[in-house]
Order: structure tokens, then sequence, then C-alpha cells
């Protein structure tokens, strides 16, 4: 009844097989410090925190694989952590957590025209807090999938449950999501592609104390759609796409998109291109319709002459008004290889719109803005005069989660000037690079007409292969026809001129470039430089680098005209410990002048990997020291992780 790895290879009946089986244990021990230091006060911040995580998987088998056959997953996880802020009363903690988690999945008939799949996976998590108590949280996930294959149309249903519950919160809740999702695909090889997706979630929050209890209905449906056919050896497609989604009870909104796209080859050197994009958004008591064409010809001639010219059209709709946007656009690049290891490829690119507003109100809307969520870099919303308080923040994939972030937990909104920043807070639940769609107000010119230019010319010259001499440049106006600049000036322009080489030499590269710009709030001339080695020393190899940056900055009208200069300097020693190990020992300097400040920012650091056996080791150490003026700051951090194969 039992065949156990050793044995299963030579059996020929049983009723359970296992197989892949494995064990590991985590130790791991995180140290993080800072100290903050001036004329007046010094303040010290202390984090330890140890973890040890066990882990066992196994691979089973029931009457052999092709019939049921899945994987068992256990997780058992214990975490500590001390906490020590000095000249705060109390400013001494100590917080322990622990994880439990099961998994198990499995496929029935996983070869056969009709298979069933499931997955079980339960939490059980005791969350430690920083001079807080602790809380607990359930989570269970629990999915069957049916797929269906065969040669018409096949096609894969899953439905997935997840449940969430917590003890301890000021406002504990529980969650109950549910997702049915069916996908299709039919085709006709190589005419048609055909793919269809539904999706049906059903959302519901309820908490415990007087927070409203949140229900949410949504359901989703894309058709897609793509016919390729050849034509005298020219190929030709035709793309069609139609999405709807369409949501009920927290935040009710309906949204659709349309889109048509032409690629027609009218021979080996004319290729030409047509779009439509039709998209409405209705988000409670905001309604926005766009339609946008596009097209363009391209034309290449015997592999260096590429030249292309385009036109959009672009008409927005809103509950107050319209918007009309309309450019044509023409670029010409030559690419060339020449004697001895050269080549030679310069661009050359304008474009000239007209855009007019015409609006009863100056509140415009912006409905499903499309960012990147980026921990450290902060979102900068594409539009001025943003009335901060309509922020709305949503997934993009309603089955990660479909309620939205929360301010001042999730993100945190800054106003510079009339510009817009959003930052993603520590410890939020926005995913690092997930895709975000926010919506907002912001407030605009009411009626106008004006008209906007772009040019652009690059060249770049490489030589033997090892050097590149490169320039390049761009200007833009904008300059208003008629109407009113009540928020901000419609009138601006900028140009921007790049000269610069660049290259390297056995094992030394170096660089050095130059920048013109100017712009309606800013004049800037820059010069920078660099230059870097690697040698071989004893069994490693070290890399350095110096590097300058010098800049004159007019602020046009805004301040005095002033200079800023930073100096740095890199250092990397990467070499082998033995037969198992290496080690990388670095360190960075940059030293920053300037009119209106000082600055020195010094970094060491080193990474040790180990190996042996079933044992493995990482060791990470950083000490990082801020010199801003009067005001000192150091940062450490350390991190050991040991893992143990049984």
């Amino acid at each position: 009844m039992l065949a156990l790895p050793g044995f299963s290879n030579a059996a020929t009946k049983g009723l359970f097989f296992f197989d892949n089986f494995e064990q590991r244990i985590d130790f791991s021990y995180r140290y993080v410090g800072s100290m903050s230091e001036d004329r007046e006060r010094s303040t010290r911040i202390t984090n330890h925190h140890f973890e040890e995580t066990y882990h066992m998987g196994i691979a089973y088998a029931v009457l052999g694989p092709n019939l049921f056959a899945g994987k068992l997953g256990v997780d058992a996880q214990i975490d500590q952590t001390y906490y020590s802020v000095s000249g705060v009363p109390d400013g001494d903690d100590s917080a322990r957590g622990s994880r439990l988690l099961y998994d198990f999945s499995g496929i029935f008939l996983r070869y056969q025209p009709i298979s069933v799949s499931f997955n079980s996976r339960s939490q059980r998590t005791y969350v430690s807090r920083a001079f807080a108590s602790n809380y607990e949280q359930l989570n269970d996930v629990n999915g069957v999938s049916l797929n269906v294959k065969n040669r018409l149309v096949p096609f894969k249903v899953e439905f997935r449950q997840t449940k969430t519950e917590t003890d301890g919160l000021v406002a504990d809740y529980k969650k109950d999501n549910k997702l049915l999702r069916i996908d299709a695909r039919h085709s006709i090889e190589p005419f048609s592609e055909t793919d269809i997706s539904l999706d049906f979630y059903d959302n519901r929050t309820e908490y415990s104390n007087d927070l409203e209890d949140y229900d949410l209905l949504s359901s989703n449906a894309t058709l897609s759609n793509r016919l390729t056919w050849n034509s005298g050896g020219n190929i030709r497609r035709l793309s069609s796409r139609v999405r709807y989604r369409e949501q009920e009870g927290y935040l009710d909104s309906r949204r659709y998109n349309w889109s048509e796209g032409l690629e027609w080859n009218f021979g080996r050197a004319l290729i030409g291109m047509l779009s439509y994009d039709r998209l409405f958004s209705e988000l409670e008591m905001a309604r926005l319709l766009t339609n946008q064409v596009r097209g363009s010809l391209r034309h290449k001639f015997v592999e260096a002459f590429d030249t292309k010219v385009g036109f959009d059209f672009k008409d927005t709709e809103q509950d107050n008004g319209e918007e009309r946007d309309a450019y044509g656009d023409i670029s010409v690049s030559y690419r060339n290889k020449l004697p001895k290891d050269c080549s030679l490829n310069t661009n050359l690119y304008y474009r000239y719109g007209v855009a007019e507003q015409n609006f009863s109100s100056n509140i415009r809307v912006v409905i499903d803005e499309t960012h990147t969520a980026d921990p450290i870099i902060p979102i900068i919303l594409d539009q001025q005069n943003v009335l901060s308080e309509t922020i709305l923040i949503m997934h993009a994939d309603s089955a990660v989660r479909t309620n939205p972030f929360v301010e001042n937990l999730d993100y945190q909104v800054d106003q510079v000037g009339v510009t817009t920043l959003i930052s993603i807070l520590p410890g939020s639940e926005i995913p690092e690079g997930a895709t975000l769609l926010i919506s907002y107000d912001y407030l605009g010119s009411a009626r106008g007409e004006y008209e906007y230019s772009n040019r652009q010319a690059s060249m770049s010259l490489k030589l033997f292969k090892a050097y590149r001499l490169y320039a390049r440049y761009q200007d833009a106006e904008q300059e208003v026809i008629a109407g009113e600049d009540l928020f901000f000036s419609l009138n601006n322009s900028s140009r921007t001129g790049v000269v610069g080489f660049d290259g390297s030499w056995r094992r030394s590269s170096f660089g050095l470039e130059y920048e013109n710009r100017q712009s309606t709030y800013e004049d800037r001339q820059s010069l920078e430089a660099f230059y870097q080695q690697a040698q071989r020393i004893i069994k490693g190899v070290l890399t350095t680098g110096v590097g300058n940056y010098y800049a004159s900055i007019d602020p046009g009208g805004a301040g005095e005209e002033y200079w800023t200069n930073t100096l740095s300097a890199t250092s990397k020693y990467l070499t082998p410990v033995g037969r198992r190990a290496s080690l990388a020992l670095y360190g960075r300097y940059a030293n920053t002048r300037s009119k209106a400040s000082e600055r020195d920012d010094i970094t060491c650091g080193l990474n040790f990997r180990h190996g042996y056996g079933k044992l493995t080791m990482t060791l990470d150490a950083e000490v990082d020291w801020r010199f801003i003026g009067d005001v000192t700051r150091r940062e450490e951090t350390l991190f050991l992780k040991l893992t143990r194969y049984l």
C-alpha cells in the first residue's frame, strides 16, 4: 500500500507514493540602528529581530502520478524583537510573534482531457508590534479549478475563497472574498486567435466596532481576437479587444474599453498602422469618455534610412465639457556601419499639435491614471493643481485587491507647489511594483486653445567598438492661442543640449558629459565626469571609481543663481574564500558642496556567502554616515541567516 522514495521506482503497485521529501531550518538575525546628533540633543534607536523557521515539504501520489498527485507543505516560525529608543520614557520594549502554515495541493488526471486541481492553504499568525499589543490573524485560502483540453475551445474554470480574521486590533475585521474565473480560447491556425476571460468577485468585510461594513460585487469581461493573413507574401494583422468592468457596493463604477488595431504591410519597405480606442469610465458622480485615433506610415530604405509619419486625434468628454487634442509627427533615422568596427546612428523628430478646451467649470476629472508603485521614488501625478481630498487609489488587478488603499496608512500625499507627490508608507499594503489606478479632480483652464511643438535631434558615433561620441538636442514649446490661465501658465518652453564622450580601455571605463538646459522655470549648466578601473589583487578583483558633478543653476526669478558640486569615490573588492565562500567589501564616499549647504555621505559594508554540505550562511553588514551641516546621522544594519537542510 505504501511505496517510499527509495523503492517507488521498482514498485509496480501501491496505494500511496511519496517522493522529494525536504526539510530545512532557517535562523536569521537582523539588527538596525540609527543615531542622530546635533548641537542640542542626541537620539539613538536600535532594533534586534530574531527569527527561526522550520519548513517541511513532500510530494505524494495515489495509485500513480497520472491519477492523483500533489504536494504537502508545513511552515512553523517563531520571531522575537527588541526595541530601544534613547531619551524617551518607556523607550524599551520587546515583542514575540509566531506563524503556523500548511499548504496542501493536488491534481486529478493530470494528463487527461479533463483534469481537476485544488489548493488548500491555512495560516495562523501571531503578529508582534513595537510599543503596541500583539494581535492574531487567521488566513484560509481554498480553491478548485477544472481544466478542459480540446482542440475546439479549451477552457478553465476556477473558484477560490479567501477568509481573513483578526483578533486584538482596535478594529478587528472578518473578510470573505470569493472569485469565479472562466478562461477560454479558440484558434484557427494561423488565421485567428480568440481569448475570452470572465471574472466575478464577491468581497465582504465585517468590522467589530462602529465602522461600516464593506460589501463589493464586481464583474469583469475581456474578449480579444487577432486575425493574421498573408497576401502576396505580406503579413497583415487586425487586433480587436473589448473589456468591461462593473462593480457595486462600497464604490459604484462602470468602465469599458474598445480598441481596434490594424497593421498593413504594403510591401517590403512600407508598413501602415491604424488604431482606434474608446474608453468610458463612470465613477460615482464622475463620467469620462475618450475617443482616440492614431495612425502612422513607416518606410524603411536599405536598412539605413527609416522614416515614419504619424498623426493622433483625441477627444475627451466629461460632465462639464470636452477637450480636443490633435497632432502630427515625423521622424527620420539613419544607421550605418563604418569601417574598422565603427558605426553611426542619427535621429530627427518633430511634432506639432493643437489642443482646445471648453468646460463650464475649472474642475477637471482624471480616472484610472496608471502608475507603478515604488517604495522609494514617489509617484508624481500627471496633472497639476490636484484636489488632494479627491484622490482615490485602486489596485489594477481586482484579483489582488478590490477596496481602495487608505491615505496616511498605505500612502501619503504631499503638495510641492502645484505638483502632487504620492509616497508609499512603511508597512503599506501596496505591493512593490504593483500597477495602480489613480483617480482625482484637479483645477485647469475652463476655456482656451494652445499650440505645442517638440523637436529632437540626436547623434551617436561609435569608434572601434570601445569609444563613443554622442550629442542630442531637444526643445519643447507651448503657447496659448486664446483663453485664460487662472491656475498655471500654459506658456512655457524648454531647451536641452547634451554633448558627451565615453569609452573603455582594457579594464577601465570613463566618460565626460556637458548639459545645458534652459526652461521657463530654471536654467542649468552641468558637467559630469567619471572614471572606473578593475584590477586583480591576490585572488580577487578590486574595482575603484571616482566621479564629479558640477552644476550652475539659475532659478529664473525664484532666487539668486547658485552652484553645486558633488565629488564621489567608490571601491569594491570581491574575492573567493576557500572553495565554497565569497566575500565582498565595499565603500562609497560623496562630498557635496553648494552655496546653500554642505553634505558628506560615507558608506562601508560587506557581503559574505558560504555553503558547505547542507548548511548555507548569508551575512550582510553596512554602516552609513550622513553629515549635513551641524547634523550627524549614522545608520547601521546587520543581517545574518543560517539555513540547515535536514
